[in-house]
């Protein structure tokens, strides 16, 4: 099984500002294709991205052979012809899934940052390694409260999801009621707009009580003993004046650690200003 995840900052290159949806794709298309990826930012109809075009739509065309399914995190009035601007992320998916959800995450109030709403996206696919949800997310930037608030969320809804998996509901078949296949496995990918020493990191990826399965980061079991490569920084530095760093993450439950076989990070490209990020399990 191969996974994707890249923030494509609505396509803006992160080298030369330039808004090339293209480019994104021949990126992507440039190896064996993901069976599932999962993108961060999004745009639709909003006149300050891409003259509001709606992206959604462009990528559908680009990536024909794959299922789409888009979240809005925002969704605000002031969109072209009288649309509502959106702003979110895809899921795109060359396996069928047994449910979609969009879930809104926490969003405290906090006077002292700017913020946006945030919000995750699953889809529970079946893979050569079972039934596994699989999540894309974009945290929070400015508010580190929001952002440790976020992270904690997401723990909570996987928890959530695997108590749903031990005590399903009753059926009721050829209804909206009817039980479709769950699963206490995840993968949640995404810009996480937090560090790996970072309070909001060991929120993520604090222990949970058995027979739940607890998240752990992906880089981190693979390669213990090697620093998390930088998915951002790299190419533009007006944005990141910081420098190189890492800041997006494939985190994955404990019960799929063994089949990690790799996770490598695309530092040449500068389609965005972030990295795509590479993940294979089998």
């Amino acid at each position: 099984m191969r996974l994707l995840s890249w923030n494509i900052q609505y396509g803006k290159g992160g080298a030369d500002g330039r808004i090339d949806l293209k480019r994104i794709a021949r990126v992507i298309r440039s190896r064996e294709l993901p069976d599932v990826m999962g993108l961060q930012e999004i745009s639709r109809w909003d006149p300050n991205t891409d003259s509001g075009v709606d992206q959604l739509e462009q990528l559908r065309e680009l990536f024909p052979e794959y299922q789409a399914f888009y979240g809005a995190a925002l969704e605000r009035s002031g969109g072209v012809d009288g649309k509502l601007r959106e702003f979110g992320n895809l899921i795109l998916s060359k396996l069928a899934p047994s449910q979609v959800r969009h879930l809104a995450l926490t969003y405290p109030a906090d006077a002292k940052a700017s913020s946006m709403p945030r919000m995750l996206s699953e889809v529970t696919v079946e893979t050569e390694v079972g039934w596994v949800r699989f999540a894309t997310t974009h945290l929070e930037f400015f508010s580190p409260r929001q952002r440790a608030a976020q992270a904690t969320r997401i723990q909570e809804l996987h928890l959530e999801a695997s108590a749903q998996m031990r005590q399903p509901p009753l059926d009721r078949p050829e209804t909206a009621f009817s039980l479709v296949p769950q699963s206490p496995s995840m993968i949640v990918c995404g810009d996480f707009n937090f560090l790996p020493e970072s309070a909001a990191y060991r929120l993520l990826t604090e222990a949970v009580k058995a027979p739940d399965h607890a998240l752990v980061d992906a880089w981190q079991r693979w390669q213990p003993d090697t620093p998390h490569p930088p998915t951002c920084g790299l190419h533009d530095v007006k944005q990141w004046p910081d420098g190189p760093h890492c800041r997006d993450f494939f985190f994955i439950t404990n019960d799929l650690v063994d089949t990690v076989q790799k996770i490598e990070v695309n530092t040449e490209t500068a389609a965005s200003d972030h990295q795509p990020v590479w993940l294979e399990l089998g």
